[in-house]
């Protein structure tokens, strides 16, 4: 929604929702540095012991000095004036994408490669998940199907009982 960005109030809310705590972590979005939104989320952040998280094109915006990390990309200046969805927004999509890989595999949800842990909720999600634990769990795409079947689509989980011994008890 146009002006959401503008709304701390609605930021509290959705932490509040979310039911935030000491255990999680807020990534605060803002190219400016200065959206109220994303201060916000900061500020409730900060108030809950959860970790606090900045990325913004300037290292001297209030975002910044809020967050316990900053991650603050050199972009320079909007080819055109204003618009923070060109050189801003395209340098924020890569860091989240490299956070997102990052926290992935931190958290133990990728092997090697390959992804341990996808929901395989279309078919493309599916036959990925079918070649997974194939070639991870050295079995057949016909024996790796009825795993996943046997798992609810879980690939970890499938996986294991393919290593251990393939059983689906």
């Amino acid at each position: 929604l146009e002006g959401a960005e503008d709304d701390g109030s609605a930021a509290r809310a959705e932490l509040e929702r979310r039911g935030l705590g000491p255990g999680d972590a807020v990534v605060a979005i803002s190219a400016s540095g200065r959206t109220p939104f994303a201060l916000a989320a900061l500020e409730v952040a900060h108030a809950r012991g959860a970790r606090r998280i900045a990325l913004t094109c300037d290292p001297a915006s209030p975002l910044a000095a809020a967050a316990e990390v900053a991650i603050a990309p050199a972009v320079g200046p909007e080819v055109i004036a204003g618009s923070t969805r060109m050189k801003g927004g395209l340098v924020q999509k890569t860091v989240l994408h490299l956070l997102s890989t990052a926290t992935a595999v931190r958290l133990g949800r990728v092997e090697g490669n390959r992804m341990t842990h996808l929901r395989p909720v279309s078919e493309k999600l599916r036959q990925r998940a079918r070649r997974i634990v194939a070639e991870l769990g050295g079995v057949d795409e016909a024996r790796a199907e009825a795993l996943l079947h046997a798992c609810d689509g879980r690939v970890a989980e499938a996986l294991a009982l393919a290593r251990r011994d393939g059983d689906v008890r």
